[in-house]
């Protein structure tokens, strides 16, 4: 840092030299003895160079204090240093300036983002009542085009519930319950669910047996788990699926 800073004031080095050129020949020329040249120079190098002590300490003490702030998430606007300098206060009001701009960006953007997350919540639900009533009606009929119908509904439920997680990932009352669960059961509900679907298709299913427990929250794991196999049977037109761990 002393030699950024060394560098920062390279300028008043050069002109503080030129000063004491013009000194010592200035003397010179009027043939004064060089230790009356030598000694007020020394006097001003002293003094100078308790000047620049004292400026260094202060801009360190800045660039410590500025960069706190940088490590700080919040970057509080309040704690920045006392400006010193004309440009210092035009900096500061800038960055003032521009960081209110940006916090009425974020508030814009927070607003937007909560009405949109509310609207897509309220549609996510309702849209599971005409579901719910295809679901009933079609269960009254069996036939080729029934079960056709009841497979795509499943897979819109499937697509609905994709909405809702979505929704749910960034929520702060998500009903995270991380324990200790048996795999091999998570696994055959999620298959129980598209147990339709590989009858309609009349795609097998190898399943081996799963064994193990994993340290989680059953509801995600079986969304995953559940994605993991639509887009198995997604991109499987004939043959056979094989779970295996």
């Amino acid at each position: 840092m002393f030699l950024k800073y060394l560098k920062q004031k390279r300028k008043l080095f050069l002109l503080a030299a030129i000063c004491g050129l013009i000194f010592v020949i200035c003397f010179s020329l009027y043939q004064f003895p060089i230790k009356t040249v030598l000694y007020p120079v020394a006097l001003c190098g002293i003094v100078c160079a308790g000047f620049l002590i004292s400026d260094y300490l202060s801009v360190r003490r800045k660039y410590l204090k500025l960069e706190l702030m940088q490590s700080d998430e919040k970057m509080n606007m309040e704690y920045l240093p006392e400006p010193d300098r004309l440009e210092e206060e035009v900096y500061q009001k800038l960055i003032h300036v521009m960081n209110e701009n940006q916090q009425e960006l974020y508030d814009s953007m927070e607003y937007k983002f909560t009405e949109m997350m509310d609207y897509y919540t309220v549609w996510a639900h309702q849209i599971k009542t005409p579901i719910a009533a295809m679901r009933l009606n079609l269960q009254n009929e069996d036939s080729v085009l029934s079960r056709k119908l009841m497979a795509d509904l499943f897979r819109i439920e499937q697509y609905v519930e994709m909405v809702l997680m979505y929704l749910r990932l960034d929520s702060d009352s998500s009903d995270y319950v991380i324990k200790e669960h048996e795999i091999g059961s998570i696994v055959k509900a999620a298959v129980k669910k598209f147990s339709g679907e590989f009858i309609s298709r009349k795609i097998s299913l190898d399943m081996k047996e799963i064994d193990g427990t994993v340290i989680t929250d059953d509801k995600w794991l079986s969304f995953v788990i559940e994605q993991v196999i639509s887009n198995a049977l997604k991109y499987t037109p004939k043959g056979t699926i094989s779970i295996y761990m």
